[in-house]
């Protein structure tokens, strides 16, 4: 058996593997991460000739603040049932995670948890919030209307995607592809695309998940001005005949400021996280922590040591040795997440953690 990255004459059969194990539109759904472009981050166990398991992933860089990170996204992990508990997936994810490390890739972020992944040393991560909001609970609080995405509309929605502090930086062709593909139907539900426009003008956009069976909305992405998401949330609901809107956000998001405090609670990103370079992270991320720290940031330290993180301010130290533990230090995990350090290292450690990061279901789902 050979495990190794994908060939471009296999990238078909790699592609029906997808589909046998989860679903059948999964080559229409994940253009970017089957693309012949991606294929060298596609690894794969070759079997007489045939795909019998495979691990991929794509890169994107993700803004925060003044700073920007790489981060990793793997996704469509699967083996053929009849090669099932050899471990050949574990094998190709460390394949996966040194062309990552070769990348420059700080973060890993997997859709899954648990068995694999946790081996892998991943775990869920990521201090968010659920909001379920009635629809009896929202209020018509502005004047705007909706209009279904067109391909016209493309440079309004990508300058609307470029306002946003914390995002997934997207090359123009990417974010197209990721549309196409993340609105791309399934059998259980539908992905509706609404701009939102203020004046004639789009201001914001949502991208929706109308499911067959559920009463609510959900939203899978929104972005823009908050105040007109939420004037937006009485005329989806009525459009699309739902009886309450369902979103995840960050804690600090605006858009919270405008459902009931009763309708929200903390949640984690639903998907496991992994620094793989906790020391180039937090040098990529100095920028954004200077805007919360100012110049007590020259005093602190973040460095490896035998493969644990220690953040060290002057002669005070903290080591962190489960990488699991590490993402919930950094990322947070509904909610806060203290570290074992004194009251003086504490204090700033709890200003600059936990690192925001875009809803990981959105469409960069990967």
């Amino acid at each position: 058996m050979e495990l190794r990255s994908c060939r471009s004459e296999e990238r078909a059969d790699a592609i029906r593997l997808a589909r046998q194990v989860f679903k059948d539109n999964m080559g229409e759904q994940f253009p970017v991460l089957f693309g012949e472009a991606n294929i060298g981050r596609m690894f794969i166990a070759v079997e007489n000739g045939t795909v019998v398991s495979m691990v991929n992933h794509h890169t994107t860089p993700v803004r925060i603040g003044d700073a920007e990170i790489l981060v990793a996204s793997v996704g469509a992990v699967c083996t053929d049932p009849a090669f099932r508990g050899q471990k050949i997936a574990s094998r190709l994810l460390r394949l996966a995670e040194a062309k990552m490390r070769e990348e420059g890739v700080h973060v890993i972020v997997i859709s899954g948890e648990g068995g694999i992944y946790t081996e892998f040393g991943s775990g869920f991560a990521g201090d968010m919030r659920e909001a379920l909001v009635p629809g009896t609970d929202l209020d018509r609080i502005g004047n705007v209307t909706l209009k279904c995405y067109e391909d016209s509309l493309f440079s309004a929605v990508e300058r609307v995607h470029r306002g946003e502090p914390v995002r997934f930086v997207r090359r123009p062709d990417e974010f197209r592809m990721l549309i196409r593909g993340q609105t791309y139907p399934d059998t259980f539900a539908t992905y509706p695309f609404e701009t939102i426009l203020a004046d004639g003008v789009i201001v914001a956009y949502a991208i929706l998940v109308l499911g067959k069976e559920e009463p609510e909305l959900g939203i899978k992405e929104f972005a823009g001005a908050r105040d007109a998401i939420a004037a937006a949330f009485p005329l989806l609901l009525e459009k699309y005949g739902r009886s309450a809107i369902h979103f995840a956000c960050a804690p600090d998001d605006r858009l919270l400021g405008f459902v009931p405090e009763a309708c929200v609670k903390p949640i984690h990103q639903f998907a496991s996280l992994k620094i793989i370079d906790f020391a180039g992270l937090m040098e990529r991320l100095a920028p954004y922590f200077r805007t919360l720290v100012g110049d007590r940031l020259t005093t602190c330290s973040f460095t490896t040591d035998a493969g644990d993180a220690v953040i060290r301010d002057q002669e005070e130290s903290i080591r962190i040795v489960d990488s699991k533990e590490l993402v919930k230090i950094v990322f947070g995990c509904a909610g806060a997440y203290p570290a074992n350090a004194s009251p003086r290292l504490a204090a700033t450690l709890t200003r600059i953690f936990p690192v925001p990061l875009p809803w990981t279901h959105s469409i960069n789902y990967q």
